[in-house]
Protein backbone atom coordinates (compact mmCIF):
# COMPACT_ATOMS: atom_id res chain seq x y z
CA UNK A 1 0.00 0.00 0.00
CA UNK A 2 1.24 3.84 -1.05
CA UNK A 3 1.48 6.27 1.49
CA UNK A 4 -1.21 8.25 -0.44
CA UNK A 5 -3.46 4.62 -0.27
CA UNK A 6 -2.70 4.14 3.50
CA UNK A 7 -4.42 7.89 4.27
CA UNK A 8 -7.43 7.28 1.82
CA UNK A 9 -8.02 4.27 3.71
CA UNK A 10 -7.95 5.83 7.30
CA UNK A 11 -10.33 8.49 5.66
CA UNK A 12 -12.17 5.95 4.17
CA UNK A 13 -12.47 4.18 7.80
CA UNK A 14 -13.70 7.22 9.72
CA UNK A 15 -16.37 7.53 7.01
CA UNK A 16 -17.70 3.90 7.89
CA UNK A 17 -15.97 2.74 10.89
CA UNK A 18 -17.60 -0.24 11.44
CA UNK A 19 -17.88 -2.35 8.36
CA UNK A 20 -19.68 -6.02 8.15
CA UNK A 21 -17.97 -8.51 10.64
CA UNK A 22 -18.03 -11.20 8.23
CA UNK A 23 -17.20 -9.46 4.95
CA UNK A 24 -14.93 -12.24 3.90
CA UNK A 25 -14.66 -15.92 5.83
CA UNK A 26 -12.10 -18.56 5.09
CA UNK A 27 -13.90 -20.79 4.17
CA UNK A 28 -18.12 -22.06 4.10
CA UNK A 29 -19.87 -21.81 7.69
CA UNK A 30 -17.84 -21.20 11.02
CA UNK A 31 -14.21 -20.42 9.83
CA UNK A 32 -12.01 -22.86 11.72
CA UNK A 33 -9.95 -22.73 14.44
CA UNK A 34 -6.87 -21.32 13.40
CA UNK A 35 -7.99 -19.96 10.18
CA UNK A 36 -7.24 -16.45 9.04
CA UNK A 37 -9.64 -14.02 8.28
CA UNK A 38 -10.50 -10.69 7.04
CA UNK A 39 -13.36 -8.26 7.73
CA UNK A 40 -12.76 -8.66 11.51
CA UNK A 41 -14.74 -5.84 14.11
CA UNK A 42 -12.50 -2.91 14.80
CA UNK A 43 -12.75 -4.86 18.78
CA UNK A 44 -11.70 -7.85 17.26
CA UNK A 45 -8.54 -6.84 15.75
CA UNK A 46 -7.25 -4.39 17.94
CA UNK A 47 -7.56 -6.74 20.86
CA UNK A 48 -5.45 -9.08 19.25
CA UNK A 49 -2.95 -6.23 19.15
CA UNK A 50 -2.41 -6.88 22.52
CA UNK A 51 -0.88 -10.36 21.68
CA UNK A 52 1.79 -8.75 19.63
CA UNK A 53 5.44 -8.13 20.82
CA UNK A 54 7.11 -5.00 21.20
CA UNK A 55 8.70 -5.64 17.53
CA UNK A 56 5.50 -7.07 16.11
CA UNK A 57 3.22 -3.73 17.21
CA UNK A 58 6.21 -1.70 15.66
CA UNK A 59 5.99 -3.75 12.31
CA UNK A 60 2.20 -3.37 12.23
CA UNK A 61 2.42 0.62 12.98
CA UNK A 62 4.51 0.70 9.69
CA UNK A 63 2.14 -1.09 7.79
CA UNK A 64 -0.19 1.02 8.84
CA UNK A 65 1.67 3.93 7.38
CA UNK A 66 1.91 2.07 4.12
CA UNK A 67 5.30 0.89 4.23
CA UNK A 68 6.68 -1.66 2.03
CA UNK A 69 8.36 -5.19 3.36
CA UNK A 70 11.68 -3.29 1.82
CA UNK A 71 11.41 -0.16 3.28
CA UNK A 72 10.34 -1.87 6.74
CA UNK A 73 13.35 -3.96 6.57
CA UNK A 74 15.38 -0.77 5.79
CA UNK A 75 13.78 0.82 8.96
CA UNK A 76 14.31 -2.14 11.42
CA UNK A 77 17.91 -3.12 10.15
CA UNK A 78 16.29 -6.71 9.33
CA UNK A 79 15.88 -8.57 6.35
CA UNK A 80 13.17 -8.71 4.07
CA UNK A 81 13.09 -12.72 5.12
CA UNK A 82 12.08 -11.43 8.34
CA UNK A 83 9.79 -9.19 7.44
CA UNK A 84 7.80 -11.48 6.47
CA UNK A 85 8.24 -13.92 9.54
CA UNK A 86 7.01 -11.45 11.54
CA UNK A 87 3.93 -10.56 9.41
CA UNK A 88 2.83 -14.32 9.76
CA UNK A 89 3.14 -14.39 13.11
CA UNK A 90 0.82 -11.13 13.54
CA UNK A 91 -1.84 -12.57 10.85
CA UNK A 92 -2.03 -15.62 13.14
CA UNK A 93 -2.25 -13.31 16.31
CA UNK A 94 -4.76 -10.80 14.94
CA UNK A 95 -6.56 -12.78 12.14
CA UNK A 96 -6.16 -9.89 9.99
CA UNK A 97 -5.29 -11.17 6.94
CA UNK A 98 -5.14 -8.35 4.49
CA UNK A 99 -2.18 -5.53 5.17
CA UNK A 100 -5.27 -2.85 4.63
CA UNK A 101 -6.91 -4.04 7.35
CA UNK A 102 -4.30 -3.35 10.00
CA UNK A 103 -4.97 -0.19 9.50
CA UNK A 104 -8.32 -0.01 11.57
CA UNK A 105 -6.64 -1.80 14.82
CA UNK A 106 -3.56 0.52 14.66
CA UNK A 107 -5.48 3.66 14.65
CA UNK A 108 -7.58 2.28 17.81
CA UNK A 109 -4.60 1.28 19.47
CA UNK A 110 -3.11 4.52 19.17
CA UNK A 111 -0.47 3.09 17.02
CA UNK A 112 -0.57 5.20 14.40
CA UNK A 113 -1.99 8.74 15.16
CA UNK A 114 -3.83 10.83 13.23
CA UNK A 115 -2.64 14.31 12.73
CA UNK A 116 -3.93 17.62 10.55
CA UNK A 117 -0.90 18.72 8.32
CA UNK A 118 -1.33 21.17 5.29
CA UNK A 119 0.08 19.22 2.81
CA UNK A 120 -2.45 16.21 2.30
CA UNK A 121 -4.25 13.69 -0.07
CA UNK A 122 -6.62 15.27 -2.20
CA UNK A 123 -9.46 13.02 -0.43
CA UNK A 124 -8.62 14.59 2.70
CA UNK A 125 -7.62 17.98 1.59
CA UNK A 126 -12.12 17.97 -0.09
CA UNK A 127 -12.79 15.94 3.63
CA UNK A 128 -11.20 18.63 5.96
CA UNK A 129 -10.59 15.37 7.87
CA UNK A 130 -6.96 14.66 9.23
CA UNK A 131 -4.43 12.14 7.49
CA UNK A 132 -1.71 9.48 8.97
CA UNK A 133 0.95 11.01 10.29
CA UNK A 134 3.74 9.08 8.51
CA UNK A 135 7.32 8.53 9.89
CA UNK A 136 8.85 8.09 6.48
CA UNK A 137 11.32 11.05 5.18
CA UNK A 138 9.63 10.91 1.80
CA UNK A 139 10.65 14.46 1.46
CA UNK A 140 13.03 16.78 2.54
CA UNK A 141 10.83 19.80 2.60
CA UNK A 142 10.19 21.95 5.45
CA UNK A 143 12.48 20.06 7.29
CA UNK A 144 15.75 21.35 8.96
CA UNK A 145 19.40 19.91 8.14
CA UNK A 146 22.97 20.20 10.12
CA UNK A 147 26.08 20.02 7.69
CA UNK A 148 29.78 19.94 8.83
CA UNK A 149 31.86 20.56 6.58
CA UNK A 150 29.98 22.45 4.09
CA UNK A 151 32.58 24.89 3.11
CA UNK A 152 33.10 22.53 -0.05
CA UNK A 153 32.97 19.37 -1.08
CA UNK A 154 30.16 16.95 -0.06
CA UNK A 155 29.32 18.88 2.18
CA UNK A 156 28.53 21.92 0.09
CA UNK A 157 26.51 19.86 -2.23
CA UNK A 158 24.70 18.23 0.66
CA UNK A 159 23.76 22.23 1.56
CA UNK A 160 22.99 22.95 -1.91
CA UNK A 161 20.92 19.99 -2.87
CA UNK A 162 18.90 19.92 0.58
CA UNK A 163 17.86 23.49 0.25
CA UNK A 164 16.50 22.91 -3.72
CA UNK A 165 14.28 20.65 -2.06
CA UNK A 166 13.13 22.77 0.22
CA UNK A 167 14.83 21.74 3.50
CA UNK A 168 16.57 24.35 5.71
CA UNK A 169 20.11 24.26 6.40
CA UNK A 170 22.51 25.33 9.29
CA UNK A 171 26.08 24.44 7.87
CA UNK A 172 29.44 24.74 8.80
CA UNK A 173 32.92 24.54 8.34
CA UNK A 174 36.42 25.34 9.41
CA UNK A 175 36.88 28.28 7.07
CA UNK A 176 34.55 31.00 7.08
CA UNK A 177 35.55 32.18 3.52
CA UNK A 178 34.58 29.03 1.87
CA UNK A 179 31.13 28.75 3.97
CA UNK A 180 29.80 32.03 2.87
CA UNK A 181 30.42 30.99 -0.58
CA UNK A 182 28.30 27.91 0.19
CA UNK A 183 25.71 29.82 1.49
CA UNK A 184 25.48 32.17 -1.26
CA UNK A 185 25.28 29.14 -3.61
CA UNK A 186 22.55 27.33 -1.15
CA UNK A 187 20.27 30.45 -0.79
CA UNK A 188 20.68 31.41 -4.81
CA UNK A 189 18.72 28.07 -5.47
CA UNK A 190 16.21 27.70 -2.35
CA UNK A 191 12.68 28.27 -2.86
CA UNK A 192 11.05 30.83 -1.01
CA UNK A 193 10.65 30.15 2.77
CA UNK A 194 13.91 27.63 2.55
CA UNK A 195 16.49 29.47 5.33
CA UNK A 196 20.30 28.83 4.95
CA UNK A 197 22.93 29.82 7.53
CA UNK A 198 26.42 29.38 7.53
CA UNK A 199 28.49 28.84 10.87
CA UNK A 200 32.66 29.10 11.54
CA UNK A 201 33.12 26.10 13.52
CA UNK A 202 35.96 23.54 14.75
CA UNK A 203 34.47 20.43 15.36
CA UNK A 204 37.30 18.80 16.89
CA UNK A 205 36.50 21.42 19.96
CA UNK A 206 33.35 20.70 21.94
CA UNK A 207 32.53 24.24 22.80
CA UNK A 208 32.48 25.46 19.36
CA UNK A 209 30.36 22.43 18.41
CA UNK A 210 27.92 23.68 21.25
CA UNK A 211 28.12 26.93 20.47
CA UNK A 212 27.28 26.27 16.59
CA UNK A 213 24.12 24.49 17.83
CA UNK A 214 22.99 27.64 19.98
CA UNK A 215 23.27 29.78 17.26
CA UNK A 216 21.69 27.80 14.72
CA UNK A 217 18.46 26.87 17.13
CA UNK A 218 18.24 31.14 17.93
CA UNK A 219 18.71 31.84 14.00
CA UNK A 220 16.29 29.04 12.90
CA UNK A 221 13.99 29.36 15.40
CA UNK A 222 13.67 26.14 16.26
CA UNK A 223 13.81 23.77 19.24
CA UNK A 224 14.75 20.59 17.28
CA UNK A 225 16.50 19.39 14.08
CA UNK A 226 15.68 16.14 11.53
CA UNK A 227 18.58 15.79 9.77
CA UNK A 228 22.21 15.76 11.38
CA UNK A 229 25.35 15.40 8.38
CA UNK A 230 28.44 15.08 10.34
CA UNK A 231 30.46 15.07 7.27
CA UNK A 232 33.42 16.90 8.07
CA UNK A 233 36.98 15.22 7.91
CA UNK A 234 40.46 15.66 6.33
CA UNK A 235 43.37 13.38 5.85
CA UNK A 236 46.81 13.25 6.72
CA UNK A 237 48.58 11.87 10.55
CA UNK A 238 49.48 9.07 7.88
CA UNK A 239 52.19 7.29 9.81
CA UNK A 240 51.86 6.43 13.22
CA UNK A 241 55.42 5.80 13.59
CA UNK A 242 57.10 9.02 11.52
CA UNK A 243 54.14 11.49 11.78
CA UNK A 244 54.31 14.21 13.76
CA UNK A 245 52.11 13.19 17.35
CA UNK A 246 50.31 16.67 16.70
CA UNK A 247 49.54 16.29 13.38
CA UNK A 248 48.48 12.74 13.75
CA UNK A 249 45.97 13.80 16.75
CA UNK A 250 44.22 16.89 15.29
CA UNK A 251 43.95 14.43 11.85
CA UNK A 252 41.85 11.68 14.52
CA UNK A 253 40.23 14.54 16.40
CA UNK A 254 38.16 16.01 13.40
CA UNK A 255 37.68 12.77 11.98
CA UNK A 256 36.51 10.99 14.85
CA UNK A 257 35.77 13.31 18.00
CA UNK A 258 34.14 15.93 15.80
CA UNK A 259 31.24 12.68 14.81
CA UNK A 260 30.91 11.86 18.56
CA UNK A 261 31.05 15.96 19.69
CA UNK A 262 28.18 16.54 16.92
CA UNK A 263 26.38 12.94 18.05
CA UNK A 264 26.34 14.57 22.05
CA UNK A 265 25.35 18.11 20.78
CA UNK A 266 22.00 16.78 18.20
CA UNK A 267 20.98 13.65 19.11
CA UNK A 268 18.56 15.77 22.02
CA UNK A 269 17.66 17.48 18.60
CA UNK A 270 16.94 14.73 16.45
CA UNK A 271 14.73 13.05 19.37
CA UNK A 272 12.62 16.22 19.68
CA UNK A 273 11.99 16.20 16.29
CA UNK A 274 10.31 13.20 16.54
CA UNK A 275 11.39 11.74 13.02
CA UNK A 276 15.60 12.26 13.21
CA UNK A 277 17.91 10.88 11.04
CA UNK A 278 22.02 11.32 12.04
CA UNK A 279 24.32 10.34 8.73
CA UNK A 280 27.64 9.96 9.76
CA UNK A 281 30.22 9.76 6.93
CA UNK A 282 32.49 6.93 7.46
CA UNK A 283 34.75 6.23 4.66
CA UNK A 284 36.02 2.64 2.88
CA UNK A 285 39.44 3.63 4.82
CA UNK A 286 36.30 2.73 7.42
CA UNK A 287 36.70 -0.98 6.87
CA UNK A 288 39.90 -1.40 5.09
CA UNK A 289 42.97 0.74 6.58
CA UNK A 290 44.96 1.39 3.72
CA UNK A 291 45.86 4.10 0.84
CA UNK A 292 47.64 0.63 -0.95
CA UNK A 293 51.49 -0.54 -0.92
CA UNK A 294 53.87 2.07 1.02
CA UNK A 295 51.19 4.61 1.95
CA UNK A 296 50.36 3.79 5.35
CA UNK A 297 47.06 6.03 6.67
CA UNK A 298 47.13 5.28 10.39
CA UNK A 299 45.54 8.38 11.89
CA UNK A 300 42.37 8.68 9.34
CA UNK A 301 42.00 5.22 9.23
CA UNK A 302 41.63 4.81 13.02
CA UNK A 303 39.33 7.69 12.74
CA UNK A 304 36.70 6.17 10.47
CA UNK A 305 37.13 2.58 11.51
CA UNK A 306 35.91 4.15 14.71
CA UNK A 307 32.93 6.47 13.42
CA UNK A 308 32.00 3.62 11.55
CA UNK A 309 31.92 1.01 14.69
CA UNK A 310 30.19 3.79 16.57
CA UNK A 311 27.50 4.27 13.75
CA UNK A 312 26.69 0.45 13.80
CA UNK A 313 26.17 0.45 17.54
CA UNK A 314 23.69 3.57 17.51
CA UNK A 315 21.61 1.04 14.96
CA UNK A 316 19.89 -0.92 18.33
CA UNK A 317 20.50 1.53 21.16
CA UNK A 318 18.16 4.21 18.60
CA UNK A 319 16.25 1.12 18.56
CA UNK A 320 15.85 0.82 21.80
CA UNK A 321 16.00 3.72 23.46
CA UNK A 322 14.90 6.10 20.70
CA UNK A 323 13.30 4.42 18.17
CA UNK A 324 12.15 7.56 16.24
CA UNK A 325 15.79 8.02 15.30
CA UNK A 326 17.30 6.50 12.79
CA UNK A 327 21.20 6.33 11.84
CA UNK A 328 22.87 6.06 8.27
CA UNK A 329 26.56 5.25 7.68
CA UNK A 330 28.17 6.69 4.80
CA UNK A 331 31.17 4.82 2.98
CA UNK A 332 32.36 6.60 0.42
CA UNK A 333 35.39 5.78 -1.93
CA UNK A 334 37.07 7.97 -4.35
CA UNK A 335 34.88 11.26 -4.33
CA UNK A 336 36.02 14.39 -6.30
CA UNK A 337 36.75 16.77 -3.23
CA UNK A 338 39.38 19.56 -1.83
CA UNK A 339 40.23 17.13 0.69
CA UNK A 340 44.07 18.09 0.07
CA UNK A 341 43.72 21.66 0.36
CA UNK A 342 41.27 21.08 3.36
CA UNK A 343 43.68 18.64 5.39
CA UNK A 344 46.61 21.75 4.60
CA UNK A 345 44.37 24.21 5.98
CA UNK A 346 43.34 21.94 9.23
CA UNK A 347 47.01 21.75 9.75
CA UNK A 348 47.74 25.66 9.91
CA UNK A 349 48.88 25.50 6.47
CA UNK A 350 48.22 27.26 3.44
CA UNK A 351 47.29 25.86 0.07
CA UNK A 352 49.99 24.63 -2.19
CA UNK A 353 50.15 27.96 -4.13
CA UNK A 354 50.93 30.05 -1.23
CA UNK A 355 53.51 27.98 0.64
CA UNK A 356 56.33 28.35 1.22
CA UNK A 357 59.80 27.20 -0.24
CA UNK A 358 60.02 25.24 3.69
CA UNK A 359 56.61 24.20 3.72
CA UNK A 360 56.50 23.38 0.17
CA UNK A 361 59.91 21.05 0.50
CA UNK A 362 58.59 19.76 3.62
CA UNK A 363 55.65 18.51 2.20
CA UNK A 364 57.22 16.54 -0.31
CA UNK A 365 60.28 15.13 1.32
CA UNK A 366 63.77 14.21 -0.46
CA UNK A 367 63.39 10.56 -0.60
CA UNK A 368 59.56 10.99 -2.07
CA UNK A 369 61.16 13.12 -4.63
CA UNK A 370 63.35 10.68 -5.34
CA UNK A 371 60.66 8.32 -6.64
CA UNK A 372 58.81 11.13 -8.09
CA UNK A 373 61.54 12.52 -10.61
CA UNK A 374 62.06 8.86 -11.57
CA UNK A 375 58.27 8.23 -12.60
CA UNK A 376 58.90 11.83 -14.53
CA UNK A 377 56.52 13.57 -12.47
CA UNK A 378 59.12 15.92 -11.36
CA UNK A 379 62.31 17.48 -13.34
CA UNK A 380 65.77 16.27 -11.70
CA UNK A 381 66.79 19.36 -10.40
CA UNK A 382 63.29 19.90 -8.47
CA UNK A 383 62.78 23.62 -7.22
CA UNK A 384 60.14 24.29 -4.34
CA UNK A 385 58.29 25.98 -7.30
CA UNK A 386 58.45 22.49 -8.43
CA UNK A 387 56.71 21.62 -5.31
CA UNK A 388 54.19 23.91 -5.27
CA UNK A 389 53.20 23.34 -8.74
CA UNK A 390 53.12 19.40 -8.24
CA UNK A 391 51.06 19.75 -4.92
CA UNK A 392 48.74 22.01 -6.86
CA UNK A 393 48.29 19.61 -9.42
CA UNK A 394 47.64 16.53 -7.24
CA UNK A 395 44.70 18.55 -4.96
CA UNK A 396 43.41 19.62 -8.67
CA UNK A 397 43.06 15.97 -10.06
CA UNK A 398 42.13 14.74 -7.40
CA UNK A 399 38.81 16.80 -7.11
CA UNK A 400 38.65 17.06 -10.62
CA UNK A 401 39.46 13.38 -12.01
CA UNK A 402 37.21 11.25 -9.45
CA UNK A 403 35.37 9.20 -10.84
CA UNK A 404 32.56 10.13 -8.53
CA UNK A 405 31.82 14.23 -7.95
CA UNK A 406 31.08 15.52 -5.12
CA UNK A 407 27.41 16.65 -6.17
CA UNK A 408 27.05 13.23 -7.93
CA UNK A 409 28.05 11.77 -3.80
CA UNK A 410 25.22 14.43 -2.27
CA UNK A 411 22.44 12.51 -4.50
CA UNK A 412 23.17 9.40 -3.66
CA UNK A 413 23.19 9.95 0.20
CA UNK A 414 20.21 11.76 0.28
CA UNK A 415 18.68 9.27 -1.75
CA UNK A 416 19.95 7.04 0.82
CA UNK A 417 18.42 9.20 3.72
CA UNK A 418 15.31 9.42 1.59
CA UNK A 419 14.71 5.57 0.96
CA UNK A 420 15.69 4.70 4.75
CA UNK A 421 18.91 2.90 4.05
CA UNK A 422 21.56 2.85 7.01
CA UNK A 423 24.10 1.98 4.81
CA UNK A 424 25.54 3.59 2.13
CA UNK A 425 28.30 2.64 -0.15
CA UNK A 426 29.52 5.41 -3.24
CA UNK A 427 31.06 4.50 -5.71
CA UNK A 428 32.26 1.42 -7.68
CA UNK A 429 35.63 1.35 -6.32
CA UNK A 430 33.91 1.21 -2.65
CA UNK A 431 31.64 -1.49 -3.76
CA UNK A 432 34.17 -3.49 -4.99
CA UNK A 433 36.94 -3.33 -1.89
CA UNK A 434 34.00 -3.83 0.47
CA UNK A 435 33.32 -6.97 -1.51
CA UNK A 436 36.99 -8.11 -1.83
CA UNK A 437 37.26 -7.63 1.82
CA UNK A 438 34.32 -9.45 2.72
CA UNK A 439 34.95 -12.44 0.99
CA UNK A 440 38.91 -12.63 1.67
CA UNK A 441 39.22 -10.82 5.09
CA UNK A 442 42.52 -12.44 5.62
CA UNK A 443 44.05 -11.11 2.48
CA UNK A 444 43.04 -7.90 3.36
CA UNK A 445 46.17 -6.46 3.64
CA UNK A 446 47.93 -8.95 1.18
CA UNK A 447 47.34 -6.57 -2.42
CA UNK A 448 48.38 -9.29 -4.73
CA UNK A 449 45.70 -11.45 -3.26
CA UNK A 450 43.12 -9.30 -2.43
CA UNK A 451 42.91 -7.61 -5.88
CA UNK A 452 44.02 -10.56 -8.06
CA UNK A 453 42.76 -9.33 -11.44
CA UNK A 454 42.11 -5.75 -11.17
CA UNK A 455 44.09 -2.44 -12.02
CA UNK A 456 45.11 -0.58 -8.29
CA UNK A 457 43.75 2.63 -8.44
CA UNK A 458 44.33 3.56 -4.63
CA UNK A 459 41.57 4.22 -2.02
CA UNK A 460 39.63 7.13 -0.81
CA UNK A 461 39.77 10.33 0.86
CA UNK A 462 36.54 12.31 1.48
CA UNK A 463 35.67 15.36 2.99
Amino acid sequence: MSLATATEYALMLAADPQPPAEEVRAGPGPTPAGAVRHGLTANEATAGLARLSPRERELVTLIAQGRTDAQIAAQLYITVRTVSSHLDRVRDKTGCRRRADLTRPALSAGLVQLTYAGSSTPAAERAGRPRLSIMAMDSFAGKLAVVTGAGSGMGRELTRQAAVQGCSVAACDLNPDTMAETVALAQAGAPPGVRVTGHACDVADEAQVLRFRDELLAEHASGHVDLVFSNAGVGGGDSFVNSRREEWERVFAIDWWGVYYCARAFLPLLIASGDGVLVNTSSVNGFWASLGPGVPQTAYSAAKFAVRGFTEALIEDLRSNAPHVRVALVLPGHVGTDIVTNSLMARGLPAPEHMSDAEAEAMVPAGARDGLRQAGVLPEAATAEDLRRFLARVNADFRDKAPVSAAQAATIILDGVRAGAWRILIGEDAKMIDERVRAKPGAAYDYAELFAGLTWSGGDQTG
